[in-house]
């Protein structure tokens, strides 16, 4: 706790200001999952700008003229608000897909919802609240308030969101496993907007921990305790889903546990053999819908294929390393309760990734640690 007040949120904040990516609400939700796959972000603002004489549904930030009105924020877009969107247009095949045997089927009508779920505009969206937004006279605030106030406030589903997905099979018939839902949300990123109310930076929860690393000295005995000591990421289950489900049954049961991703088991041994995440779904054609009816396998193979056609788009739009690695799969970042808190911000930063699965002995996972559940240990806001 004592790193992050001995900080000012500043610290974490680009001398210069970054290129930030905006969208439109005229933006449809095939085109918005199309630029943030392109420019290797999870989220991007909203405003209620129309669509320049071009037609384009995006903008930079810091392309801005100086001294125009920058257009009303409306909130952050995020994988996990289009995945919302494009699976209450699917109920039907998602209860199809809970008990077919054949995906094929199931593929049809995932296809059918193609036009609307394809052509649902970002202004028709409901939610879009992963994320806050400061004045830049408030960087001055110690990281241990921004953290505490903004990164750990709950931002709990507002009565015009979508509902929570029923995704479970009949009793006897499900391969996914989690026993602990919240329905509660916090917040990954931060914009900060300049003196004219222009977007100049996003701070995110990863910038936090890579922060963290570089100043690992100042945590002290902290940084060399251990995992299982600390109960780090071990009081929570783990959501798991076998390798041959449909993919859709993956993304559903994210939605509705309000998580990023689930662990990957064979179907053979139940060992764990990869991850599924909101960023996999950046991969997806939202013109080819009906392959959410692939196996999780299947669909794993088709992303990484995917993320090696974006790399010379890409190459021109992204400019940190942060970015760069979206373009190349993440591997499945594991460690054990032996393992300290230096090495879990070493492998979340080194690998640029999301999450760090708790392992036993046997290769099984038994917890997962998150940027957010460092966030709450070193606040004081995590209890064992």
């Amino acid at each position: 706790m004592a790193l992050l007040d001995a900080h000012p949120l500043r610290h974490l904040c680009a001398s210069d200001g970054k290129r930030v990516l905006v969208l439109r609400g005229e933006a449809t939700l095939g085109q918005t999952l199309k630029l943030l796959a392109q420019h290797a972000v999870l989220a991007a603002p909203v405003v209620d700008d129309e669509c320049n004489e071009d037609g384009s549904v995006h903008f930079y930030s810091d392309q801005w003229p100086r001294g125009e009105p920058f257009p009303n924020v409306v909130g952050f877009v995020s994988a996990n608000d289009i995945l919302g969107g494009c699976l209450l247009e699917v109920q039907e095949a998602l209860t199809h897909a809970k008990t077919a045997e054949d995906n094929a089927q199931t593929m049809k009508m995932l296809e059918l919802h193609v036009p609307s779920v394809e052509n649902r505009k970002l202004r028709d969206l409901p939610g879009m609240n992963d994320g806050d937004f400061l004045f830049a006279a408030e960087i001055q605030r110690t990281l241990l308030d921004v953290v505490q106030n903004s990164f750990l406030r709950p931002r709990h589903l507002h009565l015009d969101d979508p509902p929570m997905l029923d995704t479970r099979r009949p009793k006897g018939t499900s391969s996914t496993s989690c026993y602990k839902e919240d329905v509660s949300r916090y917040i990954h990123r931060m914009a900060i907007l300049d003196e004219d109310d222009r977007i100049c930076d996003v701070v995110s929860v990863s910038d936090v921990v890579a922060f963290l690393l570089a100043h690992m000295r100042e945590l002290g005995a902290l940084a060399y305790m251990q995992v299982g000591d600390l109960g780090l990421g071990l009081d929570k289950d783990v959501f798991t889903i076998k390798a041959n489900e449909p993919s859709i049954t993956a993304f559903a049961g994210m939605y509705e546990r309000g998580l990023s991703s689930a662990a990957v088991l064979s179907s053979i041994t139940g060992i764990m053999i990869g991850n599924i995440s909101l960023s996999d779904l950046r991969c997806l054609d939202l013109g080819q819908f009906g392959r959410l009816a692939l196996p999780v396998s299947d669909f794993i193979l088709y992303t990484e294929s995917v993320r090696s056609s974006l790399q010379d788009v890409a190459r021109s739009r992204i400019r940190d390393s942060k970015g760069r690695r979206f373009l190349r799969r993440p591997r499945l970042v594991t460690c054990t309760p032996a393992a300290t808190f230096e090495e879990v911000l070493q492998l979340l930063v080194q690998h640029s990734v999301h999450r760090v699965y708790v392992i036993d002995d046997l290769s099984l996972p038994i917890g997962v640690i998150t940027p957010t559940d460092i966030l709450q240990l070193l606040a004081g806001s995590r209890v064992r």
